[in-house]
């Protein structure tokens, strides 16, 4: 992929398609999948109950929760049905759909990011530099409010850290990691494949929820 388009290499799934069809089979590594190249297909096999179901996590996945398969993305069948519905029949019941309850949370989240926008704007000056998690956090309020019933204060120090890490471990998990496609690599070599340091940043989200206020 990478030889055929070293800047875009996805491009080369176009090129593929035309030989092979818009529905065929790859393998990354040790990972077999299937790759979808039109709407029309993903329409078709998308609303079907037979590919509803998940891959099998890479290891990045499992290692980030307690070497578990959680969660709503990849769990799978019986398990990932009784996930889903848990999750929305208790995010309605906090609000979650309706619009008064859901336009009241957005307001208040954006009412405090306006002052910290403005804040920031006159301590610079007029001049702002736009940080790397800047609207991440408010994203995670939204989230945060329908699930648990409270927000995190803009200034909170500790998830302004987790939030970074977090995407310095997205940064590492790029395809370009041979550890994507040879999980093996991670336990052979830890620090060049970034694992150490994943492994760090799990550990600290773990912590920091086992902490936070509830």
């Amino acid at each position: 992929m990478a030889a055929a388009h070293p800047t875009l290499p996805h491009l080369q799934f176009g090129n593929l398609a035309l030989k092979y069809g818009d529905v065929m089979s790859i393998k990354l590594g040790v990972h077999e999948g299937v790759h979808l190249n039109s709407f029309e297909a993903i329409r078709d096999l998308m609303g079907r109950d037979e590919f509803s179901g998940r891959f099998d996590p890479f290891p990045f996945a499992t290692d980030r929760s307690f070497h578990k398969v959680l969660g709503l993305v990849f769990t799978s069948g019986a398990a990932q049905k009784e996930l889903r519905r848990f999750t929305l029949r208790n995010l309605r019941d906090v609000g979650f759909g309706k619009s008064n309850s859901m336009a009241a949370t957005l307001e208040a989240e954006l009412e405090e990011f306006t002052q910290l926008f403005a804040f920031k704007l006159t301590q610079g000056k007029g001049i702002m530099r736009i940080e790397q998690n800047l609207f991440a956090l408010s994203f995670v309020n939204v989230i945060w409010c329908f699930v648990a019933g409270y927000r995190f204060s803009h200034g909170d120090v500790k998830l302004n850290k987790i939030l970074k890490y977090t995407d310095a471990v997205i940064e590492s998990w790029k395809l370009d990691n041979p550890s994507v496609p040879f999980p093996i690599l991670r336990h052979l070599f830890p620090k060049w494949t970034g694992y150490n340091h994943q492994m760090k940043v799990f550990a600290e989200i773990h912590e920091y929820i086992k902490v936070s206020p509830t």
